[in-house]
């Protein structure tokens, strides 16, 4: 899009998806509701410049929290093994995580981090019938 100017595009929601809190299933951070608690253990992040290294990091600053990660990581399949071995945590798409037995998640009102995916197109073009129907089923998951 070298050229294409912001008025001439439209965007099209189609799927939303959340950030969750990870920890193995005996993680002491499940007995309790203060976020500040997590300043005690490691974080493990996914990679800078990654979307999800850029919300969580400003999640972070607003709430005053001071976690660094101590592990940066492009896959999150590895992220989930260290929770799954160690006693830190991790933030991630709860859609990558629902199906996993070996981990849970943080229930905590105080964090909320939601993403909306979008289809970015010219305004005056049309979606071809193919793509349209593939985007209908991502919306129904």
């Amino acid at each position: 899009m070298e050229t294409t100017p912001l008025h001439q595009l439209k965007k099209i929601a189609f799927y939303q998806d959340e950030l969750v809190i990870i920890v193995h299933p005996k993680h002491p951070l499940l007995k309790v509701k203060d976020l500040k608690e997590l300043e005690h253990y490691d974080y493990y992040s996914r990679e800078k410049g990654s979307s999800i290294y850029e919300l969580v990091h400003s999640y972070f600053i607003s709430h005053d929290l001071d976690i660094v990660p101590t592990i940066e990581c492009t896959n999150p399949h590895a992220l989930i093994e260290l929770v799954k071995q160690n006693d830190g945590f991790s933030i991630l798409p709860y859609s990558l995580v629902k199906e996993s037995k070996e981990i849970t998640y943080l229930k905590n009102n105080d964090f909320q981090i939601q993403r909306t995916y979008h289809i970015v197109m010219h305004k005056d073009k049309k979606l071809l019938p193919l793509y349209q129907e593939i985007f209908e089923l991502i919306k129904k998951e």
